[in-house]
Order: C-alpha cells, then sequence, then structure tokens
C-alpha cells in the first residue's frame, strides 16, 4: 500500500534530509564488527565465491541459477499449510515476480522442479521439487558444508557450535525449524560457562 503525498509539504528534498548524525560518535564496537563482517559477506556472494566453490565440486556443468530456485523451493514452510508458488519463490529471492517466474520456468523446463495443482485452490500452481531436484540440493548442500568447513576447519568446536547459533538467530531462521542449532541437542546447556 503506498502512502498518498502530502501535497502541502515542501519539495525541496534538504528539508526532509534528517539533521541528527548517521552514527553515533562512539559506535557499539561489536556492531561496527558485524557490519564490516557483513558487507564482506555480500561482497564474497557478489564476486560469485561460494558458487565458484561449488561449480569446481561438482562433476558436470549447472547453471547455478537452477540452485537458487531449489533452495527456494525446498526451504521450509513459514507457517502451517504454506504451499511455494511463484510468488513465493519471488518473496525469497528477493526477485520481482515475472523474474521468478523466468527462473522457475527456467528450472522446470532443466527438470529439476515441477509445478503441482494446489491443495488449496485448484486454480493456482505450485512448485515442488523432481527426483532430480532432490538431488541437485542434496549435492548443493554436501559442497556448500565442504567449503563452509574449509573455512572453519581451524576453529574450535566450541566456536562452530556458537556461529552457528547465533548466525541462526540473526538470520531469523524460526525456533521451531530443523535447521535452528540447538546446543541442548548436543548434550550442551546454552547457557554453560557463562
Amino acid at each position: 500500500m503506498t502512502k498518498p503525498v502530502d501535497s502541502t509539504s515542501s519539495s525541496d528534498a534538504s528539508e526532509a534530509a534528517p539533521t541528527a548524525p548517521l552514527t553515533d560518535p562512539e559506535p557499539d564496537p561489536a556492531l561496527v564488527a558485524v557490519e564490516r563482517a557483513m558487507v564482506r559477506i555480500r561482497r564474497n556472494q557478489t564476486k560469485r565465491t561460494l558458487g565458484r566453490f561449488v561449480t569446481s565440486r561438482l562433476d558436470r556443468s549447472i547453471d547455478l541459477t537452477h540452485t537458487v530456485v531449489v533452495d527456494a523451493v525446498e526451504e521450509e514452510p513459514e507457517e502451517p499449510g504454506q504451499e511455494v508458488t511463484v510468488g513465493l519463490v519471488a518473496e525469497r529471492l528477493a526477485v520481482d515476480p515475472s523474474r521468478a517466474s523466468r527462473l522457475v520456468a527456467a528450472s522446470v523446463e532443466a527438470g529439476y522442479v515441477r509445478r503441482v495443482p494446489s491443495q488449496a485452490d485448484s486454480r493456482r500452481a505450485c512448485l515442488e521439487l523432481t527426483e532430480a531436484g532432490h538431488d541437485l540440493a542434496a549435492l548443493a548442500h554436501r559442497v556448500r558444508q565442504e567449503y563452509f568447513g574449509e573455512i572453519m576447519q581451524d576453529w574450535s568446536a566450541r566456536d562452530r557450535k556458537d556461529f552457528a547459533r547465533l548466525l541462526s538467530k540473526f538470520a531469523g531462521v524460526p525456533v521451531r525449524s530443523q535447521y535452528v542449532y540447538d546446543l541442548a541437542e548436543d548434550g550442551e546447556d546454552e547457557h554453560a560457562g557463562n
């Protein structure tokens, strides 16, 4: 929903600019470290570092955009009964619906995804992985985990566990997700040693 334009306000952009400084004079060192780390992660993703690593480990040539679609289709539902549609893929990939539609169509044509009737509305098509899509997802998971394992090979087991738990929390992975790292499942109290 778009906000109506206030015709009584000035159109001068300088009047709308914030007058308070954008940064705290003494920033929280933890937030500075997080911000710089996130910039570095984004830069590595932009350079497709992980994509090149995945491609180097595969025994065949593959269009990595298919793995992006497969990931979006495979992802757990955010609410009970949620169906995977092109619109949800667009939302998960942060792309416009027409781009998502083209990406999905290419993955359908490649045999990784298929369209199925919605259980809730027979006029709507939903998406699910084919056997080849499940195979691609499993391969991508294995290779990416190998990549992260190489990066963290010198980390202590405790650091890896803490990072898994905190990154899941930071990324907003739902607590009920099967992918949230839970120290209790590892036989450790989450607050031990604190």
